[in-house]
């Protein structure tokens, strides 16, 4: 059904220049809970405007495996979230667990040389959702996500390379 589904949206969204992203998320009662399975599905619909959200909390939260992303398609990585976690378990982690990139315990470097080595440069969004970040001022949360970020990035691309 959900293979139906994106071929039917691609079909809709094509004509416009859209593409379609599918998120998998990292939680046991999620459909598509890995990359793996979303991957499955991507190449199952076979269009070019229907990629993924590659999340590397939604990675970590059911346990994706670094082969997992080894194994995908780089091309069909329209969106990439990257932030941290903190050290729970995967498969009981909340959207509130989610931490600056680098605070936390996902292999971000080992996540990052992946991408690079596949090709990947396009880009990278910060997606949180911690609650004693919202206390803080706009300003203190995007300077303090960009230096961290920054930070982690620079571990595997060069100054050149970050734009």
């Amino acid at each position: 059904m959900t293979i139906n589904r994106y071929k039917l949206l691609s079909d809709l969204a094509n004509p416009y220049g859209v593409k379609l992203a599918l998120e998998f998320i990292g939680h046991p009662h999620a459909t598509v809970n890995t990359l793996s399975f979303a991957n499955e599905i991507v190449a199952a619909v076979n269009r070019e405007n229907v990629g993924i959200v590659f999340d590397t909390f939604q990675f970590y939260a059911m346990n994706s495996t670094m082969e997992d992303l080894k194994n995908t398609d780089i091309s069909k990585v329209f969106l990439f979230h990257i932030k941290d976690v903190e050290d729970f378990n995967p498969g009981l982690l909340l959207d509130e667990d989610r931490l600056y990139p680098g605070d936390g315990v996902i292999d971000l470097p080992s996540i990052l040389s992946i991408i690079k080595e596949k090709g990947f440069s396009d880009h990278a969004s910060i997606e949180l959702f911690r609650p004693e970040y919202y206390q803080l001022t706009a300003e203190e949360v995007v300077i303090t996500a960009k230096n961290k970020t920054l930070k982690v990035l620079n571990q595997v691309f060069s100054v050149e390379e970050i734009k």
